[in-house]
């Protein structure tokens, strides 16, 4: 990285491209003026700051262990198509529901390895099988190089793994269906074997230990990869696609 402070304080108030404005406990709004600004969070030990860029404008940096968590997607291939797990989760910021790998933030001194293995057990209720969570890929991803301080090339970033689940492992869930409408208007059902899908057999699923809400007591599902290529989470779609390239 390029020292502790990325961001310099703004020189002027010429230089200055962001307003600020501040709300006290008594909802009373005010306009402050800033050259620069630091707000941490020690125990996720992440540090969001505003100042001048290296380019010379004013902007915001958001650096975290890492510079950057772990996604870590369990997947299978069948018949040449690719089944992946995710689970459903409240995203506020994304207009509800999400359907998405597991992730998480790194904690500070956590190695990308640990958090992938803790937020998938954590999030998913499987606990036994950690040690089968492998890297896709050598380097990380920078989420959004114009907020996030993560240099790739030294080993930070967002980090995906993987984990290969064997037939025996999983269960059908749902059978896949089509409709199909008939020269005369008549619908017509249609077994699709690439709608399947699978769970994680009983004994595998156990339970989310999280008490969060926002994670859908479900537990993991697994899509063909085909039927998530519309889904909005950015770290999915990056995950799958890693998995596609590695196509046996």
């Amino acid at each position: 990285m390029e020292g502790k402070d990325f961001l310099q304080p703004v020189p002027d108030r010429e230089k200055q491209g962001w307003e600020a404005t501040s709300t006290d406990f008594e909802g009373n709004t005010s306009e402050i003026q800033l050259a620069a600004l630091k707000s941490q969070n020690a125990r996720m030990g992440v540090e969001v700051s505003y100042g001048q860029n290296p380019e010379g404008y004013d902007g915001w940096a958001i650096r975290e262990p890492n510079g950057g968590g772990s996604v870590t997607i369990p997947y299978f291939w069948l018949d040449g198509e690719l089944f992946v797990g995710t689970i459903r989760q409240e995203r506020k910021k994304m207009g509800g529901l999400s359907t998405e790998a597991s992730r998480g933030f790194s904690l500070p001194q956590e190695s990308h390895q640990d958090t992938a293995e803790r937020e998938f057990a954590m999030e998913t209720g499987v606990e036994s099988l950690g040690s089968r969570i492998k890297p896709i890929g050598r380097r990380g991803v920078n989420p959004n190089s114009a907020f996030f301080v993560a240099n790739t090339r030294k080993g930070e970033g967002v980090k995906f793994f993987g984990l290969e689940v064997k037939s025996e492992e999983v269960v059908l869930k749902r059978k896949g269906q089509r409709v199909e409408v008939n020269p005369d208007g008549t619908k017509k059902v249609i077994e699709d074997s690439r709608r399947d899908v699978y769970k994680f057999t009983p004994q595998l699923q156990g339970q989310i230990r999280e008490l969060n809400e926002k994670i859908k007591p479900e537990g993991i599902k697994f899509f063909n990869s085909r039927l998530l290529s519309e889904t909005g989470d950015g770290f999915t779609l990056q995950a799958i696609a890693k998995l596609q390239a590695q196509k046996p």
